[in-house]
């Protein structure tokens, strides 16, 4: 426990918790069979007839809640992986937005906005989105198309062509 405090917040750490918690519900689980069935032995000592059904009925009803415990813990693993996992992929296409090429600015634009749409709880919500995106890879387009273009040879004899023009 004490290990698990000092981690920095995390994926690991939220993964060591996970298991810490895991661990306790099965120790738990554990310490209900073995009470249960020293309960069970005790009155039996005591000439109380116990069938052998009852002390496997005790075993198989632990034995399903070790496997919902696993369960369980499985499904936060996964879940902690996958909060990871968009997490590191929003900062990717952030960063890529910023700082990335133009294939790359452009990547992040249609994936960003995809994530989006994904989530939109309306069709509505999902249109306007989609709207959103078109506008900013259109800008995007126009500002690569804008550094690709040689602005010297479109408007570099523009002033010999407009004294010429103005002349006739």
């Amino acid at each position: 426990k004490l290990r698990i405090q000092i981690m920095q917040e995390g994926i690991a750490k939220r993964m060591a918790l996970a298991k810490q918690e895991y661990d306790e519900s099965v120790a738990d689980i554990d310490k209900q069979e073995r009470d249960t069935i020293a309960k069970m032995d005790k009155a039996r000592k005591q000439g109380d007839n116990i069938p052998q059904s009852q002390y496997n009925a005790v075993r198989q009803k632990a034995q399903e809640q070790r496997i919902l415990a696993q369960q369980l813990y499985n499904d936060q693993l996964l879940q902690i992986d996958k909060e990871y996992n968009d997490k590191a992929t929003q900062s990717l296409i952030d960063y890529n937005k910023q700082y990335g090429t133009y294939q790359e600015k452009r990547l992040a634009i249609a994936m960003d906005y995809a994530r989006k749409i994904a989530a939109a709880e309306t069709e509505g919500e999902a249109d306007v989105l989609t709207r959103e995106r078109d506008d900013k890879l259109a800008s995007l387009d126009f500002e690569e198309m804008k550094k690709g273009m040689d602005w010297d040879k479109i408007f570099g004899d523009l002033e010999r062509v407009s004294t010429a023009f103005v002349r006739s």
